[in-house]
């Protein structure tokens, strides 16, 4: 019986391209990545995955369910990508692999129960695509999305040419206009659709993209885009393969504990993210996942205290009253400054995990966010 990790890190035949123009097509009224708006998706990595969602993919599936998947590698053993249309070769690979593997993930993590997954896929030949109800027709090649919201879509999808789109480029120097183009598409699509959730599938790679609202922008039509390219050729259960990393963009879609559209970027939670537990709590929780792990034991401090030399906390620490750090403090991801912290001096070169500056003083409600 494989495994549901066996089963997304299976080796794919690779797809010759032949395209040569690198024209796309364009819209001023698609959203645009001004300023810094493209950036890399760090926190989308296999590490990540593994902590957050590894309990499933290391469930064994019933081979009856995977017999579909498995027997996959025959639809391109042939294919060749002479022309547009010749992309959805790799889009009905998605499509292929994505109905039973996502069909198990949701039944064994209990993710909308009662409810089915709807999944539209563009053919070649077939020139109506996929379209979105969302004022006049706009078309999509790969779509999934909940029975009961006709509106609201999961993931949605785009195949082309490399030659067309390189987020490997694209990330190098954001300046290239022609490689940013598909990406605006995407996000227009993605922001009609009502998902931040995305992809763009090329024969060298799949490039997962996750867009938000950035933050004190007075500009409707601009976006930042986080996005990872995988490539292609990766197989085997050490990789983060496309197959693997397009699942887990639909579980992250799928999360009951999250929203799945376009907010702001104070709204936007780490896929990373754990939340943690009160003091003495024996579990944390993922915010996406909602699965527990063990956390290490919290240590609390409950009145002021001055560290007057160089400090590191390998532990998750509460700072619950005046705090000086007089010289060189690192602090640990997991380190809570909560509204009971009156103020908190930072001194010197102390080192922040997430947003905010060193010699400082904050105070109540302070949010600290990793994206």
């Amino acid at each position: 019986m494989p495994t549901l990790r066996s089963v997304l890190t299976q080796e794919k035949p690779i797809v010759p391209c032949t395209v040569t123009s690198r024209k796309n097509a364009t819209s001023t009224k698609w959203p645009n990545f001004k300023g810094n708006g493209i950036k890399p998706w760090d926190d989308f990595s296999l590490a990540v995955l593994n902590k957050s969602y590894g309990h499933i993919l290391n469930l064994n599936a019933p081979m009856e369910d995977m017999a579909s998947a498995l027997d996959a590698q025959g639809m391109l053993l042939r294919a060749e990508i002479n022309g547009l249309e010749d992309v959805l070769h790799l889009v009905a690979w998605n499509d292929r692999l994505l109905r039973p593997t996502l069909k198990f993930a949701k039944n064994h993590a209990q993710l909308h129960n009662g409810v089915k997954l709807h999944h539209e896929a563009a053919k070649i030949g077939n020139k109506s695509y996929t379209k979105l109800a969302a004022g006049r027709p706009l078309y999509v090649h790969h779509r999934i999305l909940l029975e009961d919201s006709e509106t609201k879509s999961l993931v949605l999808g785009l195949g082309l040419p490399s030659i067309k789109f390189s987020a490997r480029q694209l990330l190098e120097d954001p300046t290239i206009e022609e490689d940013s183009w598909p990406l605006r598409q995407l996000a227009n699509l993605c922001k009609k659709a009502g998902t931040r959730y995305g992809y763009i599938v090329t024969e060298r790679d799949l490039v997962v993209c996750c867009f938000h609202i950035p933050a004190f922008c007075t500009e409707p039509g601009r976006l930042v885009v986080s996005l990872k390219p995988i490539p292609w050729s990766l197989y085997g259960e050490t990789q983060l393969t496309t197959d693997l990393a397009l699942w887990w963009l639909c579980m992250l879609a799928m999360s009951d504990r999250q929203r799945s559209d376009i907010v702001t970027e104070a709204e936007m939670v780490s896929i990373a993210h754990w939340e943690c537990p009160p003091v003495n709590s024996p579990s944390k929780c993922h915010s996406y996942s909602g699965v527990q792990l063990e956390s290490e034991p919290t240590m609390k401090l409950d009145h002021p205290v001055q560290f007057d030399h160089n400090v590191q906390f390998d532990h998750p620490v509460q700072f619950d009253h005046t705090d000086q750090f007089d010289h060189t403090a690192q602090f640990d991801f997991n380190d809570q400054f909560g509204p009971t912290l009156p103020s908190l001096t930072i001194a010197d070169d102390s080192q922040l995990p997430d947003q905010g500056t060193t010699g400082s003083t904050f105070g109540f409600d302070l949010d600290f966010y990793n994206p």
